[in-house]
């Protein structure tokens, strides 16, 4: 997105332009796929840097395609191009004797990228996961591109996401109106630390075991229950928006004590948005906060206590550290035990833990969820698959801990023979002192 997927930028598009694509693409593209639909966007934009089409198609592998693969058309629409898969190998569009399955399912993917791509008139693609892009060259458009007529390499970028079927509302929901996923993100991590929004749903993330894989969890992928999650009005986004500021206004139009008044009261506290490496982003939720803060959410935000956290949190201690990329913002459980070092027997000072029980797996006390990540579960229904995958974790959490506890007994058992053979020294020291001194006495 954004119309550098190409080596060479893509000439960006008017309001015009832009409708005359988004007519072509969706008739080039239809067949493809079960349904397309094109990202909204403010209508007082002018200026456009591509067109996205959100594409649904219902395929078991796409969403775990990975890698870059790219192709140009050559001379009588000829395929041409490599994949980089992996360890960059280079593979062509013909098959071959004896292929295995993997490199023919990759050269029929390439197929049929090859096949969107001529259908839509395009003179090149790349594919950088689930992900199509083309380059459409403008003068597919006849009079509408005379302004590029002396420009014949001219092109309009056209990207198609593609997602499972059941998820395309819930995409075009969150990231239409360019912001409104970064916003409802950061919202999110307010409310709970367990949840997090993606762009084809709302997931429970979740370590119950440190060193373990943690817990993911699909709660919905519908675009209607998360607008009732959150509070919002689904009917105004649907009627569209002509400027950013109406986007604004209908994040923060939310119901009185519900759960986007209370993350929105966490945001509009000073710092509470700031993150390193992230200028881009923290300059849009910048934006959105001095928004908040001329609204009923941020009365008396001056007073409020600084936070580069966001959030008051009840500290109870886990055998976990948090994760400081994003502020913890819940109100529960993801607090880091402190322990320190015990003292060494030779000097008193601090020296290397046996194992500290920090860094314990405990398979009958697994890391809690949060209360909201728990009334989550129970609003969508999940609470039992929530236990079948909290069910193997601790099952392969039991050897994991055994093996912990023979190693902190092996290491305690040395530790004390150390010690003992310490004191031992030091005893005979002691006497082979005490003797030497009887001795030059009697002299």
């Amino acid at each position: 997105m954004g119309g550098n997927a190409f080596p060479i930028p893509a000439k960006r598009l008017s309001t015009a332009q832009l409708a005359l694509l988004s007519k072509h693409a969706q008739t080039a593209v239809a067949p493809f796929f079960e349904r397309v639909e094109p990202l909204r966007d403010v209508r007082c934009k002018s200026d456009h840097g591509d067109l996205d089409l959100i594409c649904g198609w219902d395929h078991p592998k796409a969403w775990n395609w990975k890698g870059e693969d790219r192709g140009v058309f050559g001379g009588g629409n000829g395929m041409g191009g490599t994949i980089k898969v992996g360890d960059e190998a280079e593979a062509r569009a013909g098959g071959a004797e004896g292929e295995s399955e993997a490199d023919k399912e990759k050269r029929e993917l390439r197929v049929w990228c090859f096949d969107i791509a001529r259908a839509a008139k395009a003179k090149e693609w790349v594919r950088r996961g689930p992900e199509i892009s083309l380059a459409v060259p403008c003068s597919v458009f006849g009079e509408a591109a005379s302004e590029h007529a002396e420009n014949p390499e001219a092109f309009y970028q056209l990207d198609l996401p593609l997602v499972p079927p059941f998820s395309l509302d819930f995409m075009l929901l969150t990231v239409s109106y360019s912001t409104t996923f970064l916003i409802l993100a950061r919202a999110l991590r307010c409310i709970s630390y367990s949840l997090t929004l993606q762009m084809t749903g709302l997931i429970i993330r979740h370590p119950a075991y440190p060193g373990l894989p943690g817990i993911d969890l699909r709660l919905t992928s519908s675009a209607d229950e998360i607008c009732a999650y959150f509070g919002l009005d689904r009917a105004r986004w649907e009627a569209g928006f002509d400027n950013e500021e109406q986007v604004w206004e209908w994040l923060a139009t939310v119901e009185e004590g519900g759960k986007l008044e209370g993350a929105y009261k966490r945001m509009v506290r000073p710092k509470a948005v700031r993150q390193k490496g992230h200028k881009n982003k923290a300059g849009a939720l910048d934006g959105f906060v001095t928004f908040l803060r001329g609204t009923k959410h941020g009365e008396g935000w001056e007073s409020m206590t600084p936070s580069g956290a966001g959030g008051d949190r009840t500290a109870t201690p886990v055998p976990t550290p948090v994760d400081t990329s994003l502020p913890p913002l819940s109100p529960s459980t993801m607090t880091t035990m402190s322990t320190s070092p015990p003292l060494t027997p030779q000097s008193g000072t601090p020296g290397t833990s046996v194992q500290s029980s920090a860094d314990m797996i405990d398979p009958e006390n697994p890391i809690p969820l949060d209360c909201r990540a728990e009334a989550a579960l129970e609003r969508w229904g999940k609470r039992e698959a929530y236990d079948a995958l909290l069910a193997e974790r601790k099952a392969a959490a039991i050897p994991i801990a055994a093996s912990q506890k023979k190693r902190q007994e092996s290491k305690q058992k040395a530790l004390e023979e150390a010690r003992r053979k310490l004191e031992e020294e030091e005893e005979k020291a002691m006497g082979g002192s005490l003797a030497a001194a009887v001795e030059a006495i009697r002299i």
